[in-house]
């Protein structure tokens, strides 16, 4: 059915992207506090960041650009692998809310989940967006081409922060059955989103082999809102 006016340009592929936007405004403070905005962004290298904005800025817009059309096999296809890849995303969101302690959320799959599942959804919309709305060259893996190089950089993003958890819980905690100085208290309360002069004792064992997933684990903590 084709359309004409304003409605045209209404009816775009953006549309399929407002729901998600949504669900991340809403769903963000439910996440682990390594997740959070504020520690999520802490100590990113400039480069990666930017990078990643001004892709991510490019992804959001650029299906509004693009008539939302199901008219052909490979569109349907495109829109099964969105509906598909969005169950995955909020999922992904929903284990590591509900289930922070959880073997997935303390692992890397599980952590950087949320980071490259888009990518399945990503490339639906590229599949669906077979072309603008002006008639100008163009091929929908363009679009696909620079969501991959988005989700490329914000798994790297993730894992930076992933890596950084799991080493600090392990060497912040190296002196036997105590911390080592006032400031590290201070340090560790940012890491690990709590009070730590509440922490059990029986949680700060000698071994720092012991005591850095056993503080990832407590870092993973639903923090009460």
């Amino acid at each position: 059915m084709s359309r004409t006016g304003v409605s045209r340009y209404v009816l775009s592929c953006g549309l399929l992207t407002v729901p998600i936007l949504v669900w991340n405004l809403a769903f963000t403070r439910f996440l682990p506090p390594p997740l959070s905005s504020e520690e999520f962004w802490r100590d990113i290298p400039r480069l990666l960041a930017v990078g990643e904005n001004a892709t991510r800025l490019i992804v959001v817009g650029w299906p509004f650009l693009m008539p939302l059309e199901i008219s052909t096999t490979s569109q349907r296809r495109g829109l099964l692998l969105f509906v598909v890849g969005v169950s995955l995303y909020c999922l992904s969101w929903v284990v590591l809310s509900l289930l922070p302690q959880s073997r997935w959320s303390l692992g890397w799959v599980g952590f950087l989940a949320p980071a490259y599942t888009p990518l399945i959804w990503l490339v639906g919309l590229g599949l669906m967006g077979r072309k603008l709305y002006w008639p100008v060259p163009y091929r929908w893996w363009a679009y696909v081409g620079v969501a991959g190089v988005f989700v490329a950089l914000h798994v790297t993003h993730a894992a930076i922060v992933y890596r950084r958890h799991s080493q600090q819980a392990a060497i912040i905690f190296d002196a036997p059955g105590a911390l080592r100085e006032a400031t590290e208290l201070h340090d560790a309360d940012r890491l690990f989103g709590q009070d730590m002069a509440d922490v059990d004792p029986g949680l700060l064992p000698a071994d720092a082999a012991v005591a850095g997933p056993q503080l990832m684990r407590q870092s993973f903590r639903p923090q009460r809102r």
